[in-house]
């Protein structure tokens, strides 16, 4: 029986910058960051208050995961702001939500 969600993949372009991004800006924690055979980069951050949930920040390249083709699609689709996932909460959005009704 599934209890929860451990990983959840956010598509980015570029790992460093998505790193810096998550770790500096957002104050994020790194869970894993290493290769993997093919070049493959297994990075996840996750929020210091909720560990138990990991980003894993995935760069599509060609590799074990994606030919050339695939890869080049999920970066187009990036690019133009059409592959999303999620929505995060914060205190702040908590607050208003609840002060709009």
């Amino acid at each position: 029986m599934i209890t929860s969600i451990a990983y959840a993949t956010i598509y980015v372009l570029n790992q460093d910058e998505a790193l810096d991004f998550y770790k500096n800006k957002l104050g994020f924690e790194v869970g894993d960051d290493m290769k993997v055979e093919g070049g493959f980069r297994w990075l996840t951050v996750y929020p210091k208050s909720k560990s138990q949930l990991q980003l894993v920040l995935a760069e599509p390249k060609k590799g074990p995961m994606f030919t050339k083709g695939s890869a080049e699609k999920i970066r187009s689709l990036i690019e133009e702001g059409a592959f999303r996932a999620g929505v995060f909460e914060t205190k702040i959005a908590k607050k208003r939500t609840k002060s709009c009704g």
